[in-house]
């Protein structure tokens, strides 16, 4: 206990799991925390120090460990003006030299979110990662270089479109994997990878568009949020470090579904008790969780209406080594775990 008196505890937190089963998917302890401007550091039953952040709404956030079947953990905190600074596991940004695009991410999943310079496109499309490393700057650099494109139009004017096009794909391309992922997902005039629509009055999909604003609420280390204003609507969008997983809060006058779009009907699928899924080309797995949500398939689109403002959506991608997470079986238990640790959350006591 010496190491742990010499913190000067604040206040214990004690985590239990309520479940008769083992918590699988990763996840955060949130402890709601008075605005106090200091920073906070946290510490395991072992006195080792855990990366931790406080939000823009007030809550302290950690990553719990796995816990087994109704099993506990303890964790230390205390108050610091020079809490030590953890690397970042999420991030995201406005691309104004890509039509303002909104694109963030963390050591599993990437997005992008088209913004207000984009035309024709609606839904959220999915960059495949195969490293844990964040890589968006990277993509992004190359894609949108541009004495790369001034290279490779002076190339075709000189009638070398094929080394103008070699050049690019295996070089610059973010539509090319070069060994960390890339972006191979279509999206188009659907809702992609868990966008938002409503139904009409002829109860076909009316889609939303892109986003007009983007302001980021939370930068890491651990979670990223941005808020999102389109024209009839706000969404709020968060991420954690570890998770295959994006919490997504609608504030909207209408009752919204979310969706999936289906590529090729002839590929795996599935409506379970609270999600949908969908297995894309090259093994990319697409998903929108809501608890007690209602499934249905319309419009090339697997969707799902939650019964509330909040829902989730996320991927993976086989290729991808961390999560483990490598086919569509895979797939399916990892959101079947995700929805049971949604439903049974974490008992969190405290102890000042």
């Amino acid at each position: 206990m010496s190491a742990l008196s010499a913190l000067l505890i604040s206040f214990v937190i004690t985590v239990t799991n309520p479940m008769g089963t083992e918590r699988t998917a990763p996840e955060m302890v949130e402890v709601s925390m008075p605005n106090s401007g200091k920073q906070c550091v946290v510490t395991d039953e072992k006195g080792d120090t855990l990366p931790s952040q406080v939000t823009y709404d007030g809550k302290l956030i950690f990553p719990c460990p796995t816990l087994k079947a109704k099993a506990k953990a303890q964790f230390y905190v205390k108050e610091s003006e020079n809490a030590k600074k953890f690397p970042q596991e999420v991030f995201g940004r406005n691309f104004p030299e890509r039509d303002g695009d909104f694109s963030f991410e963390n050591d599993r999943v990437a997005y992008r979110l088209y913004g207000p310079g984009s035309k024709g496109v609606y839904g959220y499309d999915i960059f495949s990662k195969r490293t844990s490393n964040l890589y968006l700057e990277k993509l992004y650099k190359l894609q949108c270089d541009n004495e790369v494109h001034s290279m490779r139009s002076k190339l075709t004017k000189l009638g070398r479109r094929d080394l103008a096009d070699k050049m690019y794909n295996e070089v610059f391309s973010y539509h090319v994997d070069h060994g960390e992922g890339m972006d191979q997902y279509d999206v188009g005039k659907t809702l992609g990878g868990g966008a938002v629509a409503y139904k009409g009055a002829d109860g076909k999909l009316e889609f939303q568009g892109s986003f007009k604003t983007a302001e980021v609420l939370d930068n890491g280390p651990l979670r990223l949020t941005v808020r999102l204003t389109y024209p009839n609507e706000v969404r709020i969008l968060s991420i954690d470090a570890h998770s295959n997983m994006v919490k997504s809060v609608v504030e909207a006058k209408r009752p919204f579904v979310a969706g999936i779009v289906m590529h090729n009907a002839d590929n795996k699928s599935a409506e379970g008790e609270g999600y949908i899924a969908y297995e894309d080309k090259d093994g990319i797995m697409v998903a929108c969780v809501a608890p007690e949500g209602k499934t249905e398939k319309e419009q090339g689109h697997l969707l799902i209406a939650p019964n509330a403002s909040t829902y989730y959506f996320g991927s993976a991608w086989a290729r991808y080594d961390g999560d483990g997470i490598v086919d569509f079986s895979k797939w399916q238990s990892y959101l079947e775990a995700f929805i049971q640790q949604i439903k049974n959350p974490l008992k969190i006591k405290i102890k000042r």
